[in-house]
């Protein structure tokens, strides 16, 4: 395990392989808290402390889209949706007071066909040019708020190595610096329709801005 990122997935796993059972017998349904570990721990870091992360926590299928996957629960007699993106992904949780409440959530997913994951994420405004300043700071509070919800696993957790980003395929970016000097970056071709690159944090030293052609669609920390 490199990072608490990782051991989050991998806890992820182990999370589905206890409730697996639990959401055959019950339909695809499971407490809110199964759903998503570890978000009261997260809400007690000061909000000052996690202006550029998020915990993200993600509903998946073995076989459906995550375009068509749906959740929900009922908390006070309303049925609420969860807002997943297209990745599956929830980005705006429950209120501490809901979560504490702990309601059911269901879904759409088949029986035993549900995979759960969580992640801290980068909560950064993707556009085609983002501050060094914002970046070299959403890794500090990476590295202090994972270490913060990692509990005692947090002597397992190096710094988090960078950013990994999504963006369309044949785009540029470069790192610009105070002394006006440039670095491009590299990006890699992943499909027709989406390529990656890697911002290593190192490089981020001295960095005033880095500049995308195309804005990037997805971000997450690094390894």
């Amino acid at each position: 395990m490199k990072s608490f990122t990782r051991f989050l997935a991998v806890m992820a796993v182990a999370l589905s392989s206890i409730t697996a059972p639990a959401l055959a017998q019950e339909g695809a349904s499971a407490s809110m808290k199964q759903v998503m570990p570890y978000l009261d721990t997260y809400y007690k870091i000061p909000p000052s402390d996690r202006t550029l992360i998020e915990i993200v926590h993600r509903i998946k299928s073995k076989s459906l889209p995550e375009s068509q996957i749906k959740a929900w629960y009922e908390f006070e007699g309303k049925k609420v949706e969860l807002d997943l993106n297209d990745r599956g992904e929830l980005w705006q949780p429950p209120s501490l007071e809901t979560y504490e409440a702990n309601p059911r959530i269901y879904t759409n997913i088949a029986m035993g066909d549900i995979v759960l994951a969580t992640r801290i994420r980068p909560d950064i405004p993707m556009t085609t040019s983002m501050s060094g300043d914002d970046l070299r700071k959403c890794l500090v509070e990476a590295d202090r708020g994972i270490k913060k919800v990692s509990g005692w696993f947090a002597f397992l957790r190096p710094k988090v190595k960078g950013y990994h980003i999504e963006l369309k395929p044949k785009s540029t970016a470069e790192i610009i610096y105070a002394d006006g000097k440039t670095k491009k970056l590299k990006v890699t071709t992943m499909s027709p329709v989406n390529a990656s690159l890697f911002l290593d944090r190192d490089d981020l030293k001295g960095a005033t801005e880095v500049k995308f052609s195309n804005a990037p669609h997805h971000m997450r920390f690094e390894d």
